[in-house]
Formats: C-alpha cells, structure tokens, sequence
C-alpha cells in the first residue's frame, strides 16, 4: 500500500520578484528633491510679497512703504518677484519632468540654471551700482521714524544684513552650477536617453 507524500508548503522567496534597479541617477534624483523645494519657497514667497508691493499692506512696514513710494526700488522688486515666480515655475515642472527622465526637462533645467546665473549677476551689479544707496536711504528714513530701531546697534545690523545679502547672492550661485555639472555627466545624459522603462520619453 503505497502512501502519498505530504503537501510541500511553497518556499517563502520562491514568488520573489527582485526589484529592479531605478534608472534614476541617484545625483537627478537629489536634485529634482531641490528643485521641488525651491520651487516651493519661490512660489510661497512671491504670493506673500508682491501684493504688498502693489499697494495692498496687511499692516505698517515703513520699508515696504518706502520701497513703494520709490518707483525704481519698486518696480525693480515687483519685477524681481515676478521673474522669481516664472522661474519657480519652470523649476517646478522640470523636477517632475526629471523624475521621469524625460529629456525636455534635462533641456529646461539646464535653461533655468543658465538663465539663473545671468539674472543673479545682472542683479548683484545693478544693486551694487544703484539700488543698496537707495535702499539704504529708505531704511534710515524708516529707522529715523522709529526710536525702537535707531540705536547703534541696529544699524549695525543692517550694515551688516547688506553685505550678508550680497554673500547669500554669490553663495546661492552653487545651486545652479551643481545643475550645470550634474546634467553633463556621461552616466547621467546616458539615463536620459534611454528614459523610464516602459515608458515614451
């Protein structure tokens, strides 16, 4: 009398599937993680500041007051928050785009780090050149009107927030520099040829 084996209970990897690897170049991926949060920031930053210079105030601020009432410090901010916002924008889709390695997205990030470099350093000779003066007579004015901010010790301060501003400009250029060499690798040009995997590029 023969007797039938047990049932063999499967083995607990034998349906494992390995993951593939992500196509994604580890350094893309970083990037297009800054991208979203500068996006982010620019977007947040540009609606909370430009209806203020456009006339609507949500309180007293006699720098902002003083800014509007200068037509070239005004417009020169409108026109910087604006750009800033487009700029946002651009980098907003070109960190999905490279989340799918799509070759259009290469394109307009490396266009937004060129176009990046060019506005900042058009921006930090104009403010050398015109506008810290005339910022600057706009913040003693607002100082001279508020006992609370004119001491030593305040100007000072905003002695030193003007060169800590200039340094912010010169540091921040790292950011579009890092895009410039990042999607110029070989490896990385390589991923964007060959795009997501079963998908259009």
């Amino acid at each position: 009398m023969s007797q039938s084996m047990p049932p063999i209970n499967p083995l607990p990897y034998a349906g494992f599937i390995p993951r593939p690897p992500d196509p994604r170049p580890a350094s893309v991926r970083a990037i297009a993680v800054i991208a979203f949060i500068f996006a982010a920031l620019g977007l947040f930053g540009g609606v909370c500041s430009i209806p203020q210079y456009l006339g609507l105030n949500f309180g007293s601020n006699p720098v902002v007051e003083g800014v509007s009432r200068d037509p070239v410090l005004r417009w020169f901010t409108v026109g910087s928050l604006a750009i800033g916002m487009i700029l946002a924008l651009v980098l907003l889709w070109a960190g999905k785009g490279l989340l799918a390695l799509k070759p259009a997205a290469r394109s307009g990030i490396i266009a937004y780090a060129v176009i990046y470099v060019v506005i900042s350093l058009a921006g930090l000779i104009v403010n050398l050149a015109f506008l810290n003066a005339r910022m600057q007579k706009v913040t003693q004015a607002a100082m001279k009107n508020n006992p609370m901010l004119n001491t030593p010790a305040m100007k000072t301060i905003m002695q030193y927030s003007t060169y800590g501003g200039i340094l912010m400009s010169v540091a921040m250029l790292a950011w579009p520099i890092a895009i410039l060499y990042v999607m110029s690798r070989p490896h990385v040009k390589a991923a964007f040829e060959r795009g997501m995997p079963g998908k259009p590029v």
